[in-house]
């Protein structure tokens, strides 16, 4: 991987200086090619500039730009597929080449980047609204926050650490574990749907409790009550607090494939649904096949019933809230603290 400077120095002389000249005007000799870069790099800094390229990228770059970042910097054949049904691969071709001529974007190992030193320009028109349908929320603060917080998931990694049986063979709680969750963290025998303030709870499922989803995503990063190891609870704890949500989501997947899926899995899974977490606006609802579609986007491992249960999981862990009268699904912020 190299950055926007190394692939500078990486063309050929004839295209170096081109560039070079559209950008910098007639070159005086001597010149040497780090200190023409050297130039370069300053000229795309200055606000004027980021401003003049700002204001002539249009709604087509901006459907590009944002690609480009939800898929990760992808290779060009991804971004082909992406864009396949919408826009012909000429159409493409020529975008990516005029964003190149413009020096938002590079070519690096067949992956095509985003130009760091541009990078104000891509964040004021780069969105995830833009590939995908999504409704006003109104107000964004009707959004419950997601109820694992770190609050939640110490006091109940203490319980565990106690040793006891939890549940009977059944699944079912125990009357001991029900009387120390009413007085330790009554919040997990709550329903795990996370819903609109004002929403009835979503779609029609069995029920579940957050005690089962969480008591099932720990058990699948290897932490149970007979066996609360360290190693994956300070991966836990080295996580930002939303990063540890997605985890736990991506666990509960695994936990609900039958353990087929092997760690490194669960961290890439949860990877992507981090970064659909961290990525979807906060005032915007989208489409439970928004969020499927944007997983498998970031994820191409992921088949259809995986990405469902992972836009499932999302839920039952509260990074999504279902927003019932819209029938879609908004981002819910993730809090150290106590929710309600």
């Amino acid at each position: 991987m190299s950055d926007f400077r190394s692939s500078l120095l990486l063309l050929s002389d004839d295209a170096f200086f081109e560039l070079i000249r559209n950008y910098l005007g007639p070159l005086r000799t001597p010149f040497n090619k780090h200190d023409l870069v050297d130039r370069l790099e300053a000229v795309l800094r200055r606000p004027d500039i980021q401003n003049r390229i700002l204001a002539l990228i249009d709604d087509a770059d901006a459907k590009l730009l944002s690609a480009i970042r939800f898929l990760g910097e992808p290779h060009v054949e991804e971004i082909i597929n992406f864009f396949a049904s919408r826009v012909s691969y000429l159409e493409l071709h020529q975008l990516l080449v005029n964003l190149e001529d413009r020096l938002l974007i590079y070519r690096d190992d067949g992956r095509v980047r985003l130009n760091s030193l541009l990078q104000p320009v891509p964040d004021r028109v780069v969105s995830a609204e833009r590939l995908f349908h999504s409704h006003p929320i109104d107000p964004p603060a009707s959004i419950r926050p997601c109820w694992i917080t770190t609050t939640l998931l110490a006091s109940f990694l203490s319980l565990l650490a106690d040793g006891n049986e939890l549940t009977r063979a059944d699944g079912s709680l125990r009357k001991r574990t029900i009387n120390d969750l009413r007085a330790r963290i009554p919040d997990l025998l709550a329903s795990a749907r996370n819903a609109a303030a004002g929403d009835g709870g979503g779609t029609v499922v069995p029920p579940v409790i957050r005690f089962h989803v969480l008591v099932d995503a720990l058990a699948a990063l290897g932490v149970t009550h007979a066996n609360v190891e360290r190693a994956p609870v300070e991966e836990l704890a080295e996580l930002t607090a939303a990063e540890r949500v997605a985890r736990l989501a991506a666990a509960f997947v695994h936990a609900g494939s039958g353990g087929s899926e092997s760690v490194p899995a669960i961290h890439r899974l949860g990877a992507a649904v981090a970064m659909v977490h961290g990525g979807l606006p906060a005032d915007r609802a989208f489409s439970p096949d928004s969020i499927e579609q944007l997983l498998t986007v970031l994820l191409h491992e992921l088949t259809a019933d995986q990405a469902r249960r992972t836009r499932e999981a999302m839920i039952l862990t509260g990074l999504l809230a279902e927003v019932a009268m819209a029938d879609a699904l908004a981002v819910a912020p993730v809090h150290d603290g106590p929710t309600r």
